[in-house]
């Protein structure tokens, strides 16, 4: 291995760093000084409503998340759960307004032709 001879500028430059560092320490160490008394704020004793703000950040999730599903759709007639109600199983929720199927039921009989019965004579067999 061969020994670099560092220049006379280059020692300079690292005496002139490590004393600027120095100094610098110095003068802010000398301008913080450790013995500060701590400051408070005081306020008189009132009577009256205790209000709490809280700020946060952040994406909000629910603790349980159910799916809930139908399988018709129709026009809500009547709600009988809100948002964070608590449910039970088998508990109605909400009921559809009934005229719509009643109109589609009306119209698939209108339409659709009585089929006419197919009564056929099934022979018989007779074994012996």
């Amino acid at each position: 291995m061969s020994k670099v001879k560092r220049s006379g500028f280059t020692r300079w430059l690292v005496l002139l760093l490590i004393t600027a560092g120095l100094v610098g320490g110095g003068i802010w160490y000398w301008k913080h000084p450790a013995d500060a008394e701590p400051q408070y704020k005081t306020a008189p004793v009132t009577i009256g409503d205790m209000i709490q703000t809280v700020t946060a950040t952040g994406q909000l999730n629910p603790v349980t998340n159910v799916q809930v599903g139908s399988q018709v759709s129709g026009i809500i007639s009547k709600l009988y759960a809100d948002f964070n109600t608590l449910v039970t199983n088998g508990q109605l929720i909400a009921q559809l307004d009934p005229s719509t199927y009643k109109a589609v039921e009306a119209q698939s009989l209108i339409t659709t032709p009585p089929r006419p019965l197919s009564i056929k004579p099934r022979p018989r067999f007779l074994s012996r």
